[in-house]
C-alpha cells in the first residue's frame, strides 16, 4: 500500500473528488478512500459531499470562488500594545488571553496561533 498523502492542497483533494465522482463512485466511498490516503489532512465528510454535489451540478473548477470584501485583519489597539510589550522583551506583561489568540484568516479559516507567531507575522 502506498504511503498516506499527508501534505497536499485542498485543490488536489477536490480534483480527486471530481475524478471519482465522474466515474460514478458514491460520496461515502469517496470519503472513505480519501480518509485512508489523506489521514488527518483529509477534507471533512461534509466538505466531500458538498464538492460531489457541486461537481454533479456542473462545476468544473476546483478553486474557491472569489469572495468580495477585505479579509479580516488583526489590528486592534490591544493587540498592537501586547505585541509591542512582547517585542520589548516583556512577554509576562502580555495577558494570558492574548497568548493564545484566535485569529480569523482570509477564506473564512480560523486558526489558533501563539503570540510569538503573531509577532513574527506582524514584524
Amino acid at each position: 500500500m502506498a504511503a498516506p498523502l499527508s501534505a497536499c492542497t485542498v485543490e488536489e483533494q477536490r480534483s480527486v473528488i471530481c475524478f471519482l465522482q465522474s466515474e460514478g463512485v458514491k460520496p461515502s466511498e469517496i470519503y472513505r478512500r480519501m480518509k485512508v490516503q489523506y489521514v488527518d489532512s483529509c477534507l471533512s465528510q461534509g466538505r466531500v459531499y458538498e464538492w460531489v454535489e457541486r461537481f454533479q451540478n456542473g462545476q468544473q473548477n476546483v478553486s474557491d470562488e472569489h469572495r468580495s470584501g477585505r479579509p479580516v485583519s488583526v489590528a486592534s489597539e490591544t493587540v498592537k500594545q501586547q505585541v509591542e510589550l512582547f517585542s520589548r522583551g516583556h512577554p509576562q506583561a502580555c495577558g494570558q488571553s492574548v497568548l493564545r489568540s484566535r485569529v480569523t484568516m482570509s477564506k473564512n479559516k480560523t486558526q489558533t496561533i501563539s503570540l510569538s507567531t503573531l509577532v513574527k507575522k506582524l514584524l
